[in-house]
């Protein structure tokens, strides 16, 4: 599928006999650039982990096995609230909201 590309000049196709010269050239220059095999040293990558990388590897696993919702406090606040006993404490929510809000 074409692009068009708008206002760049267009370039005249190279006649049969220039274009077996860039060609040649071309091949010319990738001949003398290419490395000799025996010239590249072999190189070997080496990763290390620290140890602050070990510590986080080492909390996910603890917390993947940690559930993300307590079933069982939620089925206690369900019944409470059915029952209404459920007491909402006005200032631990106003404490929580405002640390919340100054985290962001």
């Amino acid at each position: 599928m074409p692009i068009e590309i708008i206002n760049l000049p267009t370039a005249k196709p190279a006649s049969n006999n220039e274009g077996a010269l860039a060609r040649t050239a071309a091949e010319n220059s990738r001949s003398e650039k290419a490395p000799n095999n025996s010239e590249i040293p072999t190189q070997t990558d080496t990763v290390s982990i620290t140890e602050i990388a070990t510590q986080l590897q080492s909390m996910e696993s603890k917390i993947s096995d940690i559930p993300v919702i307590d079933i069982e406090r939620v089925e206690a606040v369900k019944a409470s609230l059915e029952n209404g006993e459920f007491q909402i404490n006005d200032n631990k929510l106003a404490d929580n909201i405002l640390r919340i809000e100054s985290q962001l």
